[in-house]
């Protein structure tokens, strides 16, 4: 990591997934909870209109509702499908050709509470030979007293796991960065053993980085570009966070806090460092990896924003997501390739306050 020609490795692997993706779809899930254990499930997905133009204006292939996502539907769905057509005009008051026209379909059903579904949500690969989806959830609200529901909810990836995935500029094997770890672990924890686990631990921390849950940095690249001082604070505390929770699970208690914080602020403040520098480079090619599109990958080539969000009829008592008190729910958002390095599980538990 001292070696100043090797990118920050977030940014090479930020620009290395662009490359690889055509489209980029939407979904939209909902679930409100009534204190009885009655729960209405809400799926909406968002794909270009036949007819619309590529999100975003690229070159890399229109993602419609049928190539991004296998549509719930059958017994005990109420479902609609519509265009929308954006209200966005462009600087000249014309309709903005980069927006196109959406289309929308929006899947609705009830439940009780005991009761679970299966893959209401079902991305595809973006490769139009694989009809199977990449990635499926199943989704269960059950009762764990008379006063108190739990909502859960896990997303699997199913697909083969991507190249990209293995993040070629991230290694920490490799001998430039085992050197320049040395200089920063203690003698005894820089074991074979411990070097490999270390990197398997940083290449899923970066992941979750990069896509969620949690402040995908993925929906901050533009911003990163230009790296505004506030950003760049928050950059810094995202890199702090994700390299500390690497050295915890790596080593335990065989780090001390204070050794452990003194590695990870160095390993921050240098990643920082070289993002700001390597993202003044490639500035210039940003357009041309957003347009060209159409990687070999393409189990990564269908880019889809997540977001799912539960509403609770009493207090949340237990979550792993963000809690909105103004609406009484609780909501996670993240980007398809999220699961690829694990299951991601989305938690509630609420107490009703109700004697059932």
């Amino acid at each position: 990591m001292k070696n100043q020609s090797r990118k920050s490795l977030v940014f090479a692997a930020l620009f290395c997934l662009l490359g690889l993706m055509t489209g980029c779809g939407r979904a939209v899930i909902s679930t409100e909870i009534q204190s009885d254990g009655v729960w209405k499930r809400v799926v909406k997905l968002y794909g270009v209109a036949p007819n619309g133009a590529p999100l975003g204006g690229g070159g890399g292939g229109v993602m419609t509702l049928d190539k991004t996502f296998l549509l719930p539907s059958g017994a005990g769905w109420k479902t609609t499908r519509k265009i929308e057509k954006s209200e966005a005009k462009a600087k000249n008051g014309t309709e903005n050709p980069f927006d196109g026209k959406s289309e929308v379909y929006t899947a609705e059903r009830t439940l009780n509470a005991g009761d679970s579904l299966d893959h209401d949500v079902a991305i595809k690969s973006g490769d139009a030979n694989v009809t199977a989806p990449v990635e499926v959830n199943t989704v269960s609200v059950k009762r764990l007293s008379p006063t108190r529901l739990e909502y859960v909810e896990v997303i699997k990836w199913k697909g083969e796991k991507p190249t990209a995935a293995n993040m070629a500029e991230m290694p920490i094997t490799d001998k430039r960065s085992l050197d320049s770890l040395k200089l920063l672990l203690p003698a005894n924890l820089q074991t074979p053993a411990y070097l490999t686990k270390l990197q398997t631990n940083v290449t899923k921390e970066v992941w979750h980085l990069l896509f969620g849950p949690g402040d995908p940095l993925f929906s901050e690249i533009f911003q990163m570009m230009f790296l505004p001082d506030s950003v760049e604070r928050k950059l810094r505390r995202q890199m702090y966070d994700t390299f500390d929770r690497a050295l915890q699970e790596t080593y335990g208690a065989e780090l001390t806090q204070d050794q452990r914080r003194s590695i990870v602020r160095k390993i921050a403040a240098e990643q920082v460092k070289e993002f700001k520098s390597s993202a003044e480079k490639t500035k210039a090619d940003a357009p041309g990896l957003m347009n060209g599109g159409g990687g070999k990958d393409s189990s990564l080539a269908n880019l889809t924003v997540l977001t799912f969000s539960v509403k609770v009829p009493g207090k949340v008592i237990e979550t792993n997501g963000d809690y909105d008190p103004v609406t009484n729910e609780v909501y996670w958002s993240f980007y398809s390739p999220a699961p690829i390095m694990g299951d991601v599980v989305l938690r509630v538990v609420c107490e009703t306050g109700d004697q059932k």
